[in-house]
């Protein structure tokens, strides 16, 4: 207790000292479990670490008591395996005490079956740790695999379900995603989450009927869900439906800022699709800044100011934001040249991630080049189009082909 005072009066030297003290008088473990806690939180990992394997190693009892201290001293040792950067590490420790509680369940349920569910959620815990540090580690199997055991004990605990519906979408696995996702709403009709992901799911398949409904449900109870309401203009757009998005859209503005990055995105999308171009740029460039929406509007931006066929719209639409100005049309300036500088702009504003945005950045960049209308940019544009036919996106991307027949067609144009 009185260690505990001295880290609630935020006297840390203080309360190391003194666990190190009574560590040396009496070999409890829970004491040494709260000076390597301490440790772990003044980030002192290697003490920390040094304090849990010397207990683990001092720790020699197979008793009920002696198997739940375990545990809890390797959770522990995991957390500050993770907080030192070694990773691989914190996996072995969490192994262990997945291995350890799974004794400790099999004992309770003779020795002492009054704490037998709680000890089935502190497995379901290590479980969860397990799949989300093998996440982390790209290791998503594993991830799946440890989701999987938690379900073996808790068939029906929301987090586990939750989380594994995640990984098998984040593997492409849509059949188990689907099985998963249906199974979470039997046992709670109100899983959001798992209504957000059957939209994707058969959005992807094409089902926009589908999608659109459960992207509905969610949006009902969730109306400034911004990921939700943007899968669901896409898809009523497919069905041509799209003015059923408009009810949604006014909900959402009605409980929302006017400047949210989140509600501008969507409100540009619904704009562009329903051919206000101008509209859709001013909504859109609320959502230019924005970590989370910013790339999808700046790719969607792009997209407006190039239009492949040649017809270029004006950069007015650019007007109002820190730097904004430069991108706006000025007097006597050519609008095409001035959209097309708008979008080389944009462009450079890109920060690509993954191998799919670099992709279709390369593509608006011959975009641009083939609405110059100049011929050897266009013939440049194909070389490089034509380059990446023969890439991992390339060879499926509908994108591409639209790209290169345009090309195609401009540079016969001109002969």
């Amino acid at each position: 207790k009185m260690g505990q005072a001295l880290v609630v009066t935020h006297q840390f030297t203080k309360a190391i000292n003194y666990y190190k003290e009574a560590v040396k008088s009496d070999d409890n473990f829970n004491l040494r479990f709260d000076l390597a806690s301490l440790q772990q939180k003044l980030k002192q990992w290697d003490k920390a670490e040094k304090t849990i394997q010397q207990a683990l190693s001092d720790l020699n009892d197979t008793s009920l008591t002696g198997l739940l201290t375990e545990v809890k001293l390797l959770v522990l040792l995991s957390k500050v395996q993770i907080g030192a950067g070694t990773s691989n590490l914190a996996t072995q420790s969490l192994v262990r005490a997945k291995e350890t509680q799974n004794r400790v369940l099999k004992r309770a349920m003779l020795d002492q079956p009054s704490i037998l569910n709680e000890q089935k959620l502190q497995f379901s815990k290590i479980c969860q740790m397990l799949g989300d540090l093998a996440e982390r580690l790209s290791d998503i199997e594993f991830a799946v695999r440890s989701m999987k055991e938690t379900l073996d004990i808790l068939p029906e605990d929301i987090s586990s379900l939750t989380a594994l519906s995640k990984l098998y979408m984040k593997a492409g696995d849509h059949i188990h995603c689907q099985q998963t996702c249906q199974q979470l709403l039997k046992v709670n009709t109100d899983a959001s989450e798992a209504s957000v992901m059957l939209g994707e799911l058969f959005f992807r398949k094409f089902d926009f009927n589908s999608a659109a409904f459960h992207f509905q449900q969610f949006l009902d109870h969730n109306p400034t869900h911004w990921k939700s309401l943007m899968w669901f203009i896409e898809s009523q757009r497919r069905c041509g439906m799209l003015k059923d998005a408009v009810p949604y859209l006014q909900g959402a503005a009605l409980r929302a800022d006017s400047s949210d990055p989140g509600y501008g995105y969507c409100q540009g999308l619904f704009e562009w699709y329903s051919g206000n171009a101008n509209s859709a740029l001013k909504m859109l460039n609320k959502a230019r800044k924005d970590s989370v929406y910013g790339q999808k509007a700046l790719f969607l931006m792009i997209d407006i100011y190039v239009n492949p066929t040649g017809g270029v719209l004006g950069g007015d639409a650019m007007d109002g934001g820190s730097g904004d100005s430069a991108l706006a049309n000025g007097s006597g300036v050519d609008l095409k040249d001035t959209a097309l500088s708008t979008a080389e702009t944009l462009i450079r504003e890109l920060t690509v991630k993954t191998g799919e945005e670099k992709f279709r950045r390369q593509i608006l960049e011959c975009f641009v080049l083939l609405a110059t209308k100049n011929k050897n940019r266009m013939e440049k544009a194909v070389q490089e189009l034509s380059g990446l036919v023969t890439t991992d996106q390339g060879r499926e991307s509908v994108m591409l082909v639209y790209a290169l027949a345009t090309g195609y067609m401009f540079i016969k144009q001109v002969k």
